[in-house]
């Protein structure tokens, strides 16, 4: 009995690793080829991909799969399409997101602090939980932006004022 409990574990924990960490953690290599060839590739599955030290300027990853994906810290971003992708998760510390488009994305939980962000379209993002201590903001569109438990202490706010500490889910000033 104990050695069909012991195959039965073996072969549950088989599949659980094979077929849930493929589908979860798994970026597609067929896409990062596409992605490090042209910079291109929306609805591209790169989750979980290790992009630090590329060049992102201006990249096109409308829809992508971009979830735990490692990242440089303060990688430059800007004027990048990043609308309707998935970000949940992503440390974009220090990051330049000047005037990019993140319209729709889903950037749950993803660490923003000190991030750039000034004129970027941020309309219908999803920023829940998200640590966006000392981000700018300036400029940026927010109509239907998604903040809850959102982080914006010391942000620098869409008007260009400062946040007080402990801005939890809304800016006060």
């Amino acid at each position: 009995m104990k050695i069909i409990s012991a195959v039965i574990a073996i072969r549950v924990t088989f599949i659980a690793v094979f077929f849930l960490g493929t589908v979860v953690y798994g970026f597609d290599p067929d896409d990062l080829v596409t992605f490090q060839g042209g910079k291109n590739c929306p609805t591209c599955n790169l989750s979980g991909a290790n992009l630090t030290g590329m060049y992102l300027y201006g990249v096109d990853l409308n829809g992508a799969n971009l979830n735990e994906v490692q990242l440089s810290n303060g990688v430059d971003l800007r004027r990048s399409n990043l609308s309707g992708a998935k970000l949940i998760g992503v440390k974009l510390i220090g990051a330049n997101l000047v005037s990019a488009n993140l319209r729709g994305a889903n950037l749950v939980g993803a660490k923003l602090s000190g991030a750039d962000l000034s004129g970027a379209d941020l309309r219908e993002t999803i920023l829940v939980s998200a640590d966006l201590k000392g981000a700018t903001l300036k400029g940026a569109k927010m109509e239907g932006a998604d903040l809850s438990g959102s982080d914006l202490s010391y942000a620098t706010w869409v008007d260009g004022s400062e946040c007080k500490a402990a801005s939890v889910g809304k800016c006060i000033r």
